[in-house]
């Protein structure tokens, strides 16, 4: 049972990436996917058996690839609960109130079943309709504990089996949708991955649109952040003064990132040409701090050079969202 509710939680911390601090680590390598995913999860080893328990997993490249395991395993567990249910409704020790609930737990699992199963098929067709089949399969687990609350007898082997259902369809993730993106994009995959996900409204972006105004109110976010940290920096009296000329334009060239990634947003819906090409011009504060701390200065400042490839990350990866906007 650990393992199901590990596959469950695997499938939708696909949409919780490692932390930008692990983002450089996560590659193209299955191993290192899982490991990735399970890293978050409530708990690491049996997200990890769960996952690896299918020996297509290490084949998993991207994250399409580990939803479509994830939901393969889904469709397995969910039936072996419906056999589970349906033979708890044959047992005549079962109590005699409680067999009606039962048998519509049984209906709802089959119908969860061909959702999860619809929603597994999808993920290469229509990302929508995967996330809509995959809430279907949560609806009906609701509707399994529903019936089961109305005869108030507490089961708690089928409630867990509503709870392991639920995990596999809450906030379902557009993985698809992510992973499409991703690998039109020339940021390293998995670092396009970690830069979508680290915001959590990834998961309700239905469409590029959507995704499209989530990532340029992070970058716009991220980017204001990083020019405040350069300020503190220039501020300190234990910046070495050789470094002073370099935040400064560093400072200048967030600010003017910032600007452009939020006017690029108001476009979206106005100039998708605009807004595109402030999402790309917006690249160049990053190469504008990195050419003056480059050139100014011997020392090396690991925040910098880290802001400067996330400011790249957002520029590029809304630069290519909006181009599909646009066609």
């Amino acid at each position: 049972m650990k393992h199901v509710a590990a596959a469950a939680i695997a499938l939708f911390l696909i949409i919780h990436s490692p932390s930008q601090t692990d983002a450089r680590i996560l590659k193209n390598s299955p191993s290192t996917l899982v490991d990735s995913v399970c890293k978050n999860a409530l708990n690491y080893s049996d997200c990890v058996s769960a996952l690896e328990s299918d020996p297509q997993t290490p084949s998993a490249s991207d994250l399409k690839a580990l939803a479509k395991i994830a939901f393969a395993i889904a469709v397995t567990n969910t039936t072996n609960g419906k056999d589970y249910i349906a033979k708890m409704a044959k047992d005549s020790s079962t109590a005699t109130s409680l067999v009606p609930a039962l048998k519509q737990c049984v209906s709802d699992y089959e119908s969860a079943v061909v959702s999860f199963d619809s929603a597994k098929v999808e993920l290469d067709e229509d990302v929508m309709s995967a996330n809509y089949d995959a809430k279907a399969a949560g609806d009906s687990a609701v509707s399994c504990e529903t019936s089961l609350n109305s005869t108030r007898l507490d089961v708690p082997s089928v409630r867990a089996r509503n709870y392991y259902v639920n995990l596999f369809t809450s906030n379902w993730p557009s993985a698809s949708l992510v992973d499409d993106v991703c690998k039109k994009s020339d940021t390293t995959y998995g670092d396009c991955v970690s830069t979508l996900e680290s915001d959590p409204r990834t998961r309700t972006a239905s469409d590029l649109r959507s995704l499209a105004r989530i990532v340029l109110e992070t970058a716009h976010a991220n980017t204001t952040k990083s020019k405040e940290h350069f300020e503190i920096l220039a501020k300190s009296s234990m910046t070495a003064p050789d470094l002073m000329a370099a935040l400064k334009k560093c400072i200048f060239g967030y600010d003017r990132a910032a600007a452009l990634f939020s006017s690029s947003r108001m476009k979206i819906d106005l100039d998708i040409t605009a807004a595109s090409y402030d999402a790309i011009a917006a690249h160049a504060g990053a190469l504008f701090c990195a050419y003056q701390y480059n050139s100014t200065t011997r020392i090396d400042v690991q925040t910098i050079r880290a802001r400067n490839i996330y400011l790249e990350s957002y520029a590029t990866i809304a630069f290519v969202i909006i181009n599909q906007l646009g066609g």
